[in-house]
């Protein structure tokens, strides 16, 4: 049996059933060499609970990374993207009643770690909720989203209340001419840089 297939589009199998076999589709990311980091002490009014190190499960029925591609929604048009992104949001992505199925299916199979990704996945409305879910499921969530203006110290403060640990920003050059230019957005150096001072006030972990 195939795996369900997990980004811009529509879950295509069964996850629960698809983890019993030998492989790992490409909905999966199994990731051998993690080193968790210990969750450090959050401000008031941060969900607390994530101060604990990933639990790593049978590697021979579930893995230990789940990589979903969120959305394909991003302002930015980096060289590298493997979303295609666009501007806004795909008709077809998952709903968000097949995103919290999607995260209760992951934590049951046994897997620790979801990674919430895109496009930027703060281009979609439920991306709170849907850490909150999988966080109160167990799962450690994390996100990569696009440093654009939409991810403001509001936006990143609710992402904080939601459970998010980590967050991740990227860097693709010390300068920040090459950086703008791989991301195809002028200022994009200095807004995740802020970003990352955002994070870090926050207490958040970064990476």
């Amino acid at each position: 049996m195939g795996f369900g297939r997990v980004s811009s589009g529509r879950v295509r199998g069964p996850l629960d059933a698809a983890a019993r076999g030998a492989g790992f589709g490409s909905m999966f990311a199994l990731e051998w060499n993690v080193r968790p980091r210990v969750r450090p002490q959050l401000r008031a009014g941060v969900v607390p609970n994530l101060a604990r190190t990933p639990s790593v499960p049978d590697l021979s029925h579930a893995p230990f990374l789940l990589v979903w591609e969120f959305t394909r929604a991003c302002a930015l048009a980096c060289q590298h993207c493997r979303a295609a992104a666009i501007d806004k949001r795909d008709p077809d992505e998952l709903t968000t009643a097949e995103g919290q199925e999607l995260l209760r299916q992951t934590a049951a199979m046994g897997t620790p770690i979801c990674v919430l990704t895109g496009g930027d996945p703060v281009q979609r409305p439920d991306l709170e909720e849907l850490i909150h879910l999988g966080t109160a499921g167990g799962l450690r969530m994390a996100t990569i989203p696009a440093a654009t203006e939409r991810l403001t110290h509001e936006r990143l403060a609710s992402l904080a209340r939601a459970g998010v640990a980590p967050v991740a920003l990227r860097i693709d050059a010390p300068d920040a001419a090459v950086h703008d230019a791989f991301r195809g957005a002028s200022g994009s150096f200095a807004s995740t840089v802020q970003a990352a001072h955002e994070v870090r006030g926050l207490g958040l972990p970064f990476k």
